[in-house]
């Protein structure tokens, strides 16, 4: 029987004084080395403006990630999308995946409903339906980049 695995999705506004090198050096390339050790897959995408992340492993492991990236600077206003058991990785081949691009469609239109809806701090359930489904376009979308 597989170990139980569990994944969260979240968007944050990157804070204005985290440059593209610090993303790559300080965030991604750690975690890279990291997330192999304590067998945790994901990616993360980002822009000027936002991250979006997807984290998947053991339960405890990627609770207690998501718990610290809560508290980086780095990150501003995070929003969780997802947190949900799973059965099988999205990003299996992946420690982090990193991708830069302004051109994935699904992934803008997720932090524009996320962060630009007027009722963002009261998630109605067909929000809560929508985000679920462009979560879910996006990680497709993440995974053929």
């Amino acid at each position: 029987m597989n170990a139980p695995l569990h994944q969260i999705a979240y968007t944050s506004r990157r804070s204005p004084d985290v440059d593209d090198t610090q993303v790559v050096d300080d965030i991604a390339l750690p975690s890279y080395r990291r997330n192999r050790i304590l067998e945790i897959t994901g990616c993360l995408w980002f822009d000027n403006e936002y991250f979006v992340q997807f984290i998947e492993g053991p339960p405890g492991i990627v609770t207690e990630l998501y718990d610290k990236i809560l508290n980086d600077s780095r990150h501003r206003d995070v929003r969780q999308l997802v947190d949900r058991s799973i059965t099988d990785r999205y990003f299996a081949r992946f420690a982090l995946r990193v991708v830069r691009d302004n051109e994935l469609d699904p992934v803008r239109k997720l932090i524009d409903m996320t962060f630009n809806s007027d009722s963002h701090n009261e998630l109605t359930d067909d929000m809560l339906v929508q985000i679920v489904s462009m979560t879910d376009a996006a990680m497709n979308r993440l995974m053929q980049a």
